[in-house]
């Protein structure tokens, strides 16, 4: 495996947005980015600590839950290349990150890039 290529977005937000609305405005996602093969190791921490939950792996792709609060923990490794050795953001939305509560769920996309 090459990577995974990871989004993040406003779990119920997504549940109500029409399928392909991309207005940054009302869009649900959050982020978006690339990682090397262990790029997902923070997650798997949280998952570890019971600060995530996993809604699927077996099946393509990983499917996780998390909050704002933790995403925030990860974010200055996501914008700086440390410490989980991102390769490209390819979407931050830092006014709608800062404009959810903490405790507003996110899923979180993994695809394998292999």
């Amino acid at each position: 495996m090459s990577g995974w290529s990871i989004s993040v977005s406003d779990y119920e937000k997504l549940k109500a947005e029409p399928y392909g609305a991309r207005d940054d405005k009302r869009c649900s996602y959050v982020a978006s980015w690339e990682t090397d093969w262990d790029g997902l190791d923070w997650i798997e921490t949280l998952l570890a600590d019971g600060r995530a939950t996993l809604i699927s792996r077996n099946i393509y792709p990983n499917h996780y839950r998390i909050t704002v609060r933790e995403l925030a923990q990860f974010l200055p490794g996501v914008l700086s290349d440390e410490p989980y050795r991102w390769k490209t953001v390819r979407k931050f939305n830092s006014e709608i990150l800062a404009a959810l509560p903490p405790e507003t769920e996110l899923d979180v996309i993994a695809y394998d890039l292999s």
